[in-house]
């Protein structure tokens, strides 16, 4: 800075005439004090010029205005990197992910804040729409950070984009304004984690298991009276999430529609929860006799005031109580390993569905 000529220490000397009296004090006395360096080689005009920099150094700490920034036109005010991702702008259509806590994070071609400034109380450089709940801070002078304070909610899509009045420490104001970046949460998952049947459990000596379906098909078996317990990636909203629900017959309709389910367990439809307990009306359970069907979360449909609506339907398969069965017979061998599950002993252990008491015969 000491080598700069005085002709150089402002890249814009056409403004000079509209800069306010404080900022042409400043550069004056900088000029003086160069000239008596130049002019006399002294020890007290070097102190002098070392004493009027830091003054100006000063005035800048203080946010007193300048002219023009320092070198504004060669290092222009731009966005360098947005992370995740890292690109500072994205193909149009392109949503970039984030997940956990994970933090986004800008950052600059030149200093924003000024050295010595409170980096966590600066004014952030970069919004967050819709708001989610965090913290900005400046890592750098020239990087800022958004920090949310729980994990991304699913689906939830935000767009991030430099502030409109976004100006670097000493007066550069940003040169493009990006187009803003879309983020969005991880999807909102859904599983079937357990079917609980007090009567089917009493009637096979606890024995009971709801996953035992015939022919491996992979259904939940949801006898008269069972609640069905539904397990989520993230906190839900019961009544939003229960309005996002449908069940359906699997592979289209063939019948009169199924029944709907409805919240069970006792469960308050206003109180958050990551799990969600189902039950069919006693008068309408799920048909018996073999017949699948879907519970789908639906499309489109926001399972909690923070979330965004979900974008892929989730679905877990379900079926009424099923037939009573002996697993002898080996319908549908696999083509290449029906080898192995061939019978090939005289005696074999085979998992009822139900159960069977000791003095029942087979």
């Amino acid at each position: 800075f000491i080598r700069t000529k005085p002709a150089e220490l402002s890249d814009a000397p056409s403004s000079r005439s509209q800069a306010p009296p404080e900022n042409l004090l400043v550069a004056h006395e900088i000029r003086h004090a160069w000239r008596r360096i130049t002019r006399a080689d002294s020890l007290s005009s070097m102190r002098c010029f070392h004493r009027t920099v830091a003054l100006a150094a000063l005035a800048a700490l203080a946010g007193v205005p300048h002219a023009s920034a320092f070198l504004s036109s060669q290092l222009p005010l731009n966005v360098t990197s947005i992370a995740p991702g890292g690109r500072r702008a994205a193909p149009p259509g392109e949503v970039r992910s984030v997940r956990g806590r994970s933090s986004i994070t800008m950052a600059f071609s030149r200093a924003v804040i000024a050295l010595g400034s409170d980096w966590d109380r600066a004014p952030p450089s970069f919004t967050v729409v819709p708001e989610v709940p965090g913290r900005f801070r400046w890592v750098t002078t020239a990087i800022a950070r958004f920090d949310p304070e729980s994990d991304w909610p699913p689906e939830l899509e935000v767009e991030v984009a430099p502030a409109r009045d976004l100006a670097s420490f000493d007066g550069a104001r940003l040169a493009v304004q990006p187009a803003p970046v879309k983020f969005r949460g991880p999807r909102l998952s859904m599983y079937v984690s357990r079917v609980v049947s007090a009567a089917a459990s009493r009637a096979t000596a606890q024995l009971w298991n709801s996953m035992t379906a015939a022919g491996g098909s992979g259904a939940w078996e949801v006898p008269p009276g069972a609640q069905v317990v539904v397990s989520f990636s993230a906190l839900v909203r019961p009544s939003l999430a229960l309005a996002a629900l449908e069940v359906r017959a699997k592979g289209g309709p063939r019948g009169p529609a199924p029944p709907q389910p409805e919240l069970g367990c006792d469960q308050r439809g206003d109180v958050d929860n990551g799990t969600l307990c189902l039950q069919f009306p006693p008068d309408r359970p799920l048909p018996a006799g073999g017949g699948e069907f879907e519970l789908v979360l639906r499309r489109g449909f926001k399972c909690h005031p923070s979330h965004g609506p979900v974008s892929t339907e989730v679905r877990a398969t379900l079926a009424g109580l099923e037939p009573f069965d002996l697993p002898f017979l080996q319908q549908t061998p696999p083509e290449r390993a029906w080898r192995e599950l061939r019978p090939a002993f005289r005696r074999h252990d085979l998992w009822l569905r139900h159960g069977l008491k000791d003095v029942v015969d087979a």
